[in-house]
């Protein structure tokens, strides 16, 4: 170490920070590459859900053997509505990571951490 203790406390603070800056990088990766895998499970679950409403409708028809009459109901929420509502929380999910990603130390900063003088 060095025998100058303001040197040694400003390399303390930049070794911190770039420290700081890179855990907080690979959060904030790690909370995107999730929300995207809930996105694509999301879709999924959805495009399964598609497919299980056609199998049962394409079965209701080949069993119906008489003049049916139909009554439509009026489901609780409308699948785009829950899809919109899922993208919305996603894209709130995303500011939120960007606000957070913005008050995280950057490795710009830190550089000029280490010369105050200049």
């Amino acid at each position: 170490m060095s025998d100058n203790p303001i040197l040694q406390i400003l390399n303390i603070g930049k070794a911190l920070t770039e420290v700081l800056s890179e855990k907080a990088q690979v959060t904030v990766t790690e909370a995107i590459s999730e929300l995207e895998k809930i996105k694509a499970e999301q879709t999924e679950n959805v495009r399964q859900l598609i497919v299980e409403v056609e199998e049962r409708a394409n079965q209701k028809t080949r069993t119906t053997t008489g003049p049916s009459q139909i009554i439509i109901s009026e489901p609780e929420k409308d699948i785009q509505e829950v899809l919109d509502e899922l993208r919305a929380e996603i894209a709130s999910l995303r500011n939120e990571l960007k606000n957070w990603a913005v008050l995280a130390p950057r490795k710009n900063e830190t550089k000029n951490l280490s010369n105050p003088l200049s």
